[in-house]
């Protein structure tokens, strides 16, 4: 590790390119993540509290765009002949991370309804992969054509770090990005959000894991007086030991499973991991936030408006 750059002489800050792998609407999308290593603190500024409700609202979006989204999927499929059912895929396979860091609920419902991904069986396909699968070669490449799109036409996205993704604009999964969000791009913009908050999270992860440090013994004993011995912020690995890889794709939580996620969160909770967390990421990010405020504020617009869509289309389904 290099020493920590000078900031009165404009050194640069040193990175490590990682790549990231991000479920957008039923299409994973390859991207490159800039995480900052070192870098050089600026003051502390006041962050407006609507901008801070519209990261915690952007972090963490709701089921509702999912469903709607598959819901939208399905039916487009099905007008062009493919006897196809509604997909739970983007419903199921969340990671529970906040600010970056994996392992901690963002609610108490998301604990009970999602639970984690690792009781998931390895071989669980979405609806849409297991119906590839019965098809023959022509099918396949025109029923892929259908649902992902030619490729002929891509919208591009850059997020705050500067890296470019790129999604395919024809297409069912796109029709229904326009459905639920109004554009492809704003789709992008929505589901892409949560890796400028990981950028910034990761320019800190120092500070990050000092504070988790603080907060351990207090978040392990309310797991083990509950019952449930945990190293860390681990409770997944413990589910899949404990339950193993039982879900498909869809599956709900097994009362067990869910006995054990809701005592995670309220357990977190009670440590104050969340709070510390989201505390920590607004001081040490209260620049980048400001800065972006107009950004940030127009997409907590884009995803209030999605959210109206979404519940219009779950209605009327």
């Amino acid at each position: 590790m290099s020493a920590e750059p000078d900031c009165d002489r404009g050194e640069n800050t040193m990175f490590r390119i990682r790549k990231k792998q991000h479920a957008i609407a039923g299409l994973v999308i390859v991207g490159v993540a800039v995480v900052g290593l070192a870098g050089c603190s600026a003051p502390a500024v006041k962050v407006p509290a609507n901008v801070r409700a519209a990261v915690e609202d952007l972090s963490n979006l709701p089921p509702d765009l999912s469903i709607a989204h598959s819901i939208q999927t399905s039916e487009c499929l099905q007008a062009l002949g493919w006897d196809v059912g509604f997909d739970t895929t983007a419903l199921s396979t969340t990671r529970n991370t906040l600010i970056g860091v994996v392992g901690v609920f963002p609610s108490e419902d998301s604990a009970r309804n999602v639970g984690y991904g690792t009781t998931f069986k390895d071989t669980a396909d979405g609806v849409f992969d297991q119906f590839e699968i019965t098809l023959d070669a022509a099918d396949k490449d025109r029923f892929d054509v259908d649902l992902r799109g030619t490729g002929d036409k891509v919208e591009k996205y850059a997020v705050a770090s500067g890296q470019e993704f790129s999604k395919n604009s024809d297409g069912c999964l796109a029709q229904a990005d326009v459905e639920v969000y109004g554009s492809v791009r704003d789709a992008m913009s929505i589901e892409l959000f949560v890796n400028d908050v990981t950028s910034q999270a990761s320019g800190y992860r120092d500070g990050v894991n000092g504070e988790l440090g603080k907060l351990m013994p207090a978040y392990q004993q309310c797991m083990k007086t509950a019952g449930y011995k945990v190293e860390g912020l681990r409770a997944a690995e413990l589910a899949a030991s404990k339950f193993g890889k039982y879900r498909d794709i869809g599956q709900a939580p097994s009362t067990q499973e869910q006995d054990l996620a809701v005592t995670d969160y309220r357990c977190q909770t009670k440590a104050k991991i969340a709070s510390t967390l989201e505390a920590l990421f607004i001081e040490k990010s209260s620049g980048w936030l400001t800065k972006n405020k107009d950004r940030i504020l127009g997409l907590r617009e884009t995803l209030d408006k999605s959210l109206e869509r979404s519940q219009k289309l779950i209605d009327e389904h």
